[in-house]
């Protein structure tokens, strides 16, 4: 059956919350938050143990889906965690997935038809909705079953204890899709397990910590980072959805502080969006003192943007310190490398940033992990030399789920010291043990042979203005016949300014045309025209980075939301 009954190792994390609901049952495991503030919801250790061995049984005996794959279609909440955790313990393989809107949702398409599910998980609330996407299924159409209808109707049993084969495939982690169509990457048990301990050790965590976050669960980070590992050290999550965050961001640091989080995160664009929108009525009854570990990963970390907030908050009791830049990915589980907790930037490393632009070191691998910057050769680059990332160690997936040929392009040997790696596609440079990430491969714009990283060009225009939305810049090049050197830039804007462009127009149109200058003075690159949109309009992935492949579609489509348009020829 793929099980084990040893309950002292705590080789995966079904283990771990056995150990945990025998010896720390009454404490409270997870909390949601709804955007109203009255009204927590919390599950204890024991609870959560009994109610998700009852979604087990009910899975494996009565609809036999032991082994086999499972979408979980929730909002954020406890009946996800349950589902999680029931499909854990019945050696189910589950598929997280966001709630969409709508049924004919093109990603949502894409998933099911790459995963192949069995059942579809959900709540009875969605029960219609489930229903109508299993009638849009090609072939073999999955089940729906409602898990919360399994705890509160189905008799109660005495089930034995399921401890999952750590070996075994736990879950198919569908990539962000930020650069191409998402594909399904396979975490086992193990890789689990061994990225909490590399997470553990990054983090300096010493078990019972309390942990915020509002990242969705279907996001690597939501669900490695928020999920797992307060459950790993025995603490507490505290969760509350991606949207309440977009709402009302003084939300999220209200929880870290009545909460007492000693760790919180989220990637670079959360930290902006909180100095922008947060207002001085929330700022006089804050603590952030106990906030020790606060990630800064899923794309670039700046510099001067953890400068600003730490300057901001630093009355609250945020000190910049607390700040811990990490690199990761999906295809790694989650966690390749973090600055050590406490870790300032040296001296050097803030002479080389100048004025914030230049990378941040994300630290260094934990000791089991490898590490290197290779070549198109597959060679180790000279001693600071950019290349292509690449990682290797037990926390290293196996691939992706029904595509072979991407699997063996994408993890490779090395060629010299043929240990097996997962190249990232990332391009970075190592100074000593630390990790500086440069760009992305599919992120160069080449214009007469040269490449340029269009992060680095978009984090440069948004500083050019204040009527700018900080990380709401996308440059896209645009091949038009024989002009290919043509580059577009879509900007955000807040709604205020978004509401009187129709009638004046002229600061942006001012604003436009001078970093468009910039832009051609700086990196030679002639950009045309200025597209203006509201606030949180460009498409974004699960982790809130600007989805490039979805933008360029749009505009190509002339769907994009446009407000107004600035000619800076």
């Amino acid at each position: 059956m793929g099980f084990v009954m040893d309950k002292c190792a705590m080789n995966t994390m079904t283990a771990v919350l056995t150990h945990h609901a025998e010896v720390i049952g009454d404490q409270a495991a997870y909390i949601y938050s709804p955007a109203r503030t009255n009204c927590d919801q919390a599950i204890t250790y024991a609870d959560l143990h009994r109610d998700a061995l009852q979604i087990a049984c009910v899975l494996r005996r009565e609809h036999g889906l032991g082994e086999k794959r499972a979408l979980l279609l929730y909002q954020s909440g406890l009946d996800f965690i349950r589902a999680l955790y029931g499909c854990l313990y019945a050696g189910i393989v589950c598929v997280p997935m966001y709630l969409p809107r709508l049924v004919e949702d093109e990603r949502l398409a894409a998933v099911l038809g790459s995963a192949d599910v069995a059942a579809i998980l959900t709540v009875s609330s969605r029960r219609a909705f489930a229903d109508a996407l299993v009638a849009t299924v090609v072939g073999s159409r999955p089940q729906v079953i409602c898990t919360d209808e399994i705890v509160r109707w189905s008799p109660r049993r005495s089930p034995e204890t399921l401890l999952a084969d750590p070996s075994a495939l736990a879950i198919i982690q569908f990539t962000s899709g930020s650069l191409g169509r998402p594909k399904g990457v396979m975490i086992s048990n193990a890789n689990i397990i061994a990225n909490q301990r590399m997470i553990k050790h990054g983090f300096g965590h010493v078990g019972g910590e309390v942990v915020v976050g509002w990242l969705p669960f279907f996001h690597d980070m939501g669900l490695i980072g928020n999920i797992f590992q307060p459950m790993f050290v025995g603490g507490l999550s505290v969760m509350m959805a991606p949207t309440h965050f977009l709402q009302n961001p003084a939300r999220w640091l209200e929880l870290i502080s009545s909460y007492r989080a000693v760790t919180s995160g989220a990637p670079n664009f959360a930290y902006d969006y909180c100095v922008e929108h947060v207002s001085g009525t929330h700022l006089d009854r804050l603590d952030l003192s106990c906030w020790k570990v606060a990630y800064n990963g899923a794309e670039l970390v700046r510099e001067s943007t953890m400068r600003r907030f730490a300057e901001k908050f630093a009355p609250l009791g945020f000190e910049y310190g607390s700040f811990l830049p990490c690199y990761g990915l999906a295809e790694a589980t989650l966690y390749v490398t973090g600055r050590r907790l406490g870790d300032d930037p040296s001296a050097a490393e803030l002479a080389e940033q100048g004025d914030g632009t230049a990378p941040v070191s994300v630290g260094r691998p934990a000791p089991e992990a490898v590490l290197r910057i290779l070549g198109p050769d597959a060679m180790p680059v000279g001693a600071g030399q950019v290349g292509e990332i690449c990682v290797g160690g037990p926390h290293v997936t196996e691939g992706y789920f029904r595509h072979e040929e991407l699997t063996a392009a994408s993890f490779v040997v090395a060629a010299d010291t043929k240990e097996r790696l997962f190249r990232t596609g990332d391009l970075g440079r190592q100074s000593g043990d630390d990790l500086f990430i440069t760009g992305r491969e599919k992120n160069l714009l080449v214009v007469n042979g040269k490449n340029y990283q269009g992060e680095e060009i978009e984090f440069d225009i948004a500083r050019q203005s204040e009527l700018f939305c900080p990380s709401g810049t996308c440059i896209l090049q645009v091949d038009e016949g024989l002009v290919t050197n043509r580059f577009v830039v879509l900007q955000e804007v807040s709604k205020r300014i978004a509401a009187r462009l129709s009638s004046d127009s002229k600061d942006v149109d001012h604003a436009a045309y001078a970093a468009a200058r910039h832009v051609l003075a700086r990196f030679g690159l002639p950009v045309t025209e200025f597209l203006f949109l509201r606030e949180n309009k460009l498409p974004r992935t699960s982790s809130g980075k600007i989805n490039r492949l979805s933008t360029a579609s749009l505009l190509a489509s002339k769907t994009v939301g446009i407000v107004h348009r600035a000619s800076v020829r």
